[in-house]
């Protein structure tokens, strides 16, 4: 799919593909939307970046009901056919109202510090649990 992309966008000025990348973190803090599977770690990502998602090719089962819940939650789109991914990127790139929206819907939902609190919720739970030992 990488390389149909990669043919498909060739000369558009604004567009660049991109495989399997360290950085997801730095590129979503600099993109305006996000075209991708809707595996879990990248909605989480993309919700936690507030990064509008247009969902893709899901596989059977997890994928296919994040795409659902990416529409429930209003955080972006599922391009049910390849032919309605273009259609998408249209509408949402030519609408600054309907990406804001999807961006606040997002930060609304992001929970970006999830873990470190996680973490910490752990942490005070032992050391109580730990004192009532002594």
């Amino acid at each position: 799919m990488v390389r149909e992309l990669e043919r498909r966008c060739q000369g558009l000025p604004y567009s660049r593909v991109q495989g399997w990348v360290n950085n997801i973190h730095e590129w979503m803090a600099a993109a305006d939307l996000l075209l991708s599977k809707p595996g879990a770690s990248t909605v989480n990502e993309a919700i936690n970046a507030g990064l509008p998602l247009v969902a893709l090719d899901p596989l059977p089962g997890n994928e296919r009901r994040l795409c659902d819940c990416i529409e429930k939650w209003q955080v972006g789109c599922w391009a049910r056919k390849t032919e309605d991914i273009s259609a998408i990127l249209n509408r949402l790139l030519s609408s600054p109202e309907d990406c804001r929206r999807l961006r606040q819907n997002a930060q609304a939902m992001a929970r970006p510090r999830a873990a470190h609190h996680a973490a910490e919720a752990i942490l005070d739970d032992l050391c109580l649990t730990r004192g009532r030992q002594i």
